[in-house]
């Protein structure tokens, strides 16, 4: 029986069991019409060799012209097949379900209330919000509807504060596009889906597209301007932002160093929470020396820096008084706690570290030193060349 033309479906008696075709081996697309004149619907049937059979649900399609369902009724029955057969899961999994599990994953490896609280937040502003996005299977999830989504976040205005009716920055959207691309990802690796279709759909807005993404990384702070402001911090802050200014590790993995995890027997200081975790560094005697002042007399699991009332510091506690502490040392307003990891970094690369132990150093890739840093390494080059005149 045929099932791929609008005559030959009309042509059918109505019954309760669907009109299947094969697709392949244990896969079938089938078209149930129920009475004369109904849209039909369409659905998915797999059968493995060994174990139960599953089916999918396709719905009626009537957003695609009738002419053209059967094509996209076979389109998303193979992808579905594909999916199974490469090793995904078969019980039909959601965007919603895999922004869940994303959340339960960050709570399994510890991450802070405070971060997983903003991606809940991201989440049900612009993923959940939308009932019918968020219940979209993840095996038919299409650049389409992905770049709907993207669409609808650049359009999203702010809400409050003094830009409050005004286009989000570009660095917000990132953000908010990082959380969902992250769902996905762990969605994949979970193999609930087997397809990648967001990394182009989903991709950030790079400075090249928006000049103000990435500003962080446009500032500079010479040493004396950074000595400035630490001179203008507040106690307590004034040691993580001289920690931030001796050692490039990002800002929130400095703020929850625990004194246990800096070993005074090797001078050596764990970073355990970062994008590379448990990475090890071996401190030169400035810095095991402010470190050591630091743990003097605290608790394994205290903060080595730690705000007045002994408490881990966090991009909410340091928030206004970093901010006071930039105008109070003359800086530019754009001064963020990453411009000094910049700064850093900057200073290495300059001084001629390879990209390789800057990369080690900071916890990430060569690849992202080049992208951030071309320029300077391009001069360090030229530098190196010009030593070979003769």
């Amino acid at each position: 029986m045929k099932i791929d033309t609008i005559s030959s479906r009309t042509q059918l008696t109505p019954r309760r069991e669907p009109y299947w075709i094969r697709r392949g081996k244990g896969q079938h697309l089938g078209y149930r019409k129920l009475s004369e004149g109904s849209q039909g619907t369409w659905s998915a049937r797999y059968t493995p060799t060994s174990g139960s059979r599953k089916s999918l649900p396709l719905g009626s399609l009537e957003h695609i012209p009738a002419k053209d369902r059967f094509d996209e009724a076979a389109r998303l029955a193979d992808e579905w097949f594909a999916h199974i057969v490469s090793g995904g899961i078969t019980s039909p999994k959601t965007i919603a379900d895999a922004c869940a599990e994303y959340l339960q994953a960050l709570k399994r490896k510890n991450k802070s209330s405070s971060a997983i609280r903003d991606v809940q937040r991201r989440f049900n502003q612009y993923v959940l919000i939308d009932a019918q996005f968020a219940a979209i299977q993840l095996s038919q999830l299409n650049k389409t509807n992905l770049d709907g989504f993207r669409h609808r976040l650049e359009d999203t205005l702010n809400n409050g504060g003094k830009r409050r009716g005004q286009p989000r920055s570009a660095a917000t959207i990132n953000r908010d596009m990082t959380c969902l691309r992250a769902a996905l990802n762990l969605a994949l690796d979970n193999q609930w889906v087997t397809a990648n279709c967001w990394t182009v759909a989903l991709r950030p807005i790079s400075h090249s597209d928006d000049p103000t993404v990435d500003r962080s990384r446009q500032g500079y702070l010479s040493k004396q301007e950074r000595q400035n402001l630490i001179n203008a911090a507040p106690d307590g802050l004034t040691e993580l932002i001289r920690g931030l200014s001796m050692l490039p590790i990002r800002p929130g993995a400095l703020a929850r160093l625990k004194v246990s995890d800096y070993d005074p027997k090797t001078n050596k200081l764990t970073v355990s929470h970062d994008k590379v975790n448990n990475r090890q560094l071996l401190l030169p005697a400035l810095q095991s020396q402010m470190i050591k002042r630091l743990v003097r007399n605290k608790l394994p699991n205290a903060p080595i820096f730690s705000c007045q009332d002994g408490s881990f510091w966090n991009k909410d506690k340091w928030k206004k008084p970093f901010k006071k502490a930039v105008s109070d040392a003359g800086l530019p307003e754009t001064t963020v706690m990453y411009t000094i990891r910049h700064s850093v970094i900057t200073d290495l690369v300059v001084s001629g570290v390879p990209s390789l132990t800057i990369a080690q150093l900071a916890g990430t890739s060569v690849r992202m030193i080049e992208k951030h840093y071309s320029k300077l390494l391009d001069d360090s080059v030229a530098d190196a060349l010009q030593q070979l005149a003769i």
